[in-house]
């Protein structure tokens, strides 16, 4: 959960810093693991 969240804080950084491809896939990645953590995994 901590790791899904700063995950997501340091790619909204990077976003606002002027790497959105970046970041995005961060976002994503972040999404991921949130969505593997509610089901259990």
């Amino acid at each position: 959960m901590l790791v899904a969240t700063v995950t997501a804080a340091g790619c909204a950084l990077l976003m606002a810093l002027g790497d959105v491809r970046l970041g995005a896939v961060g976002l994503g990645l972040a999404s991921i693991i949130l969505l593997l953590w509610r089901i259990g995994f």
